[in-house]
């Protein structure tokens, strides 16, 4: 018999609690960009999940024990998300659980250096980071990336123009991608860290994107990075650390977030179904609702087998490339057809753009492209399933 274990339950608990108590009752007019969030509401629920007994374990909850977190895997990760991400409040892009993986995963095999100007002091809350792959040029395809790192004595030279950066223009330092040697394809890109207010580095326009979020446009222009700055100092291993990142953090994330709102959709499709009353009868009672819900709830089973095997897998160390791709890609699409099953059964009324249909719609849309396409995902199983020459 399947069964969660308990500590997992408890920390779904406690998620569900913090959302219940703290979040639900701000739905209701809450900004469409999260950048425009009260930021005193934001900062009581900062201080409350850090301070409250009750929601101890949802700090640093995914950092190593042996760097003083909680040690959760990817289970957990997923679902911390599914359960967050009922919420039309967007919590988990408020930074109210920013704390979460505490820092790039990469840093934790970082030098002593690295730990100590820039590990420690994220994980006590007191720096944050974002990330800067994508480009113009180079999205699904991250190997397009032009992006260059040329050393010069004890410095990096650092050119890029990059796009969809996150957090750019308010975090302190950003994990950012770069070709050391072109030559070797993939295995040539290097990751850096790079400080925010280092010369040279400009964030030009700031993006805003359907669903709420807000990313940055960048330019670095010959940045001078200090050459302790490269994470893997041997280099090369930069694709294979944002591979890494895009499948265990980004598509299993994308696939529990839009698990989470499919659920919340369908209780509120049920809900108002059981409620609504037209041509003298409720709304459920007619058969083409009762077929909807019937088979948007064999959906939802299908969407959290996936998920919860693929973090599962994750777990155990095994590669997820293409679980990943499969998940991301099912349960994203799939979630936005029940979302959108739950606004036809609403009607005019959840067309609203305040409420948590509307907003998942547009959540959902987006996430279609994020961490990859729904394109691309194809491309990966098809890649999986014939090998990389027979896909070329």
């Amino acid at each position: 018999m399947f069964e969660l274990p308990g500590e997992l339950i408890e920390l779904q608990k406690k998620v569900k609690l913090f959302r219940e108590q703290e979040v639900m009752s701000y739905e209701d007019g809450w900004p469409a960009r999260y950048t425009d969030a009260p930021k005193d509401i934001v900062n009581m629920w900062k201080k409350k999940v850090r301070t409250q007994p009750e929601y101890q374990g949802l700090i640093n909850t995914f950092v190593p024990k042996e760097f003083g977190g909680f040690g959760f895997g990817s289970l957990a990760y997923a679902l911390l998300c599914e359960e967050a991400s009922k919420s039309a409040v967007p919590i988990l892009f408020l930074g109210i659980f920013g704390c979460f993986h505490g820092v790039n995963p990469s840093l934790y095999t970082a030098s002593d250096y690295q730990k100590q100007k820039y590990l420690w002091p994220t994980l006590k809350g007191e720096k944050d980071w974002g990330v800067a792959y994508t480009e113009p040029g180079a999205g699904s395809d991250l190997a397009a990336m032009e992006a260059t790192a040329v050393k010069k004595w004890d410095k990096y030279i650092l050119n890029a123009h990059k796009i969809f950066a996150s957090k750019s223009a308010t975090c302190d330092y950003m994990i950012v991608g770069a070709y050391t040697d072109k030559s070797l394809g993939h295995r040539g890109m290097s990751t850096f860290i790079v400080d925010t207010d280092t010369p040279g580095f400009k964030v030009i326009r700031e993006l805003k994107i359907l669903g709420g979020q807000t990313e940055e446009e960048l330019i670095l222009d010959n940045c001078e990075i200090p050459a302790e700055n490269m994470i893997d100092p041997k280099g090369g291993s930069g694709f294979a650390l944002a591979m890494e990142h895009f499948n265990k953090v980004g598509r299993l994330g994308a696939a529990s977030n839009a698990l989470g709102m499919a659920e919340r959709a369908f209780e509120m499709a049920v809900d108002y179904a059981k409620k609504r009353q037209l041509f003298g009868k409720h709304l459920g009672q007619f058969q083409g609702i009762q077929w909807m819900l019937a088979q948007d709830r064999l959906d939802l089973e299908t969407m959290k087998w996936m998920v919860y095997h693929t973090a599962w897998k994750a777990d155990q160390g095994q590669d997820i490339r293409l679980d990943a791709a499969m998940c991301k890609l099912h349960c994203v699409m799939t979630a936005h057809k029940v979302v959108d099953d739950a606004l036809q059964i609403h009607g005019g009324v959840g067309l609203n753009t305040e409420a948590p249909l509307a907003k998942f719609y547009d959540a959902l849309r987006t996430t279609r492209l994020a961490e990859g396409s729904m394109e691309i995902m194809k491309v990966i199983i098809a890649r999986e399933i014939l090998g990389k020459e027979m896909t070329r």
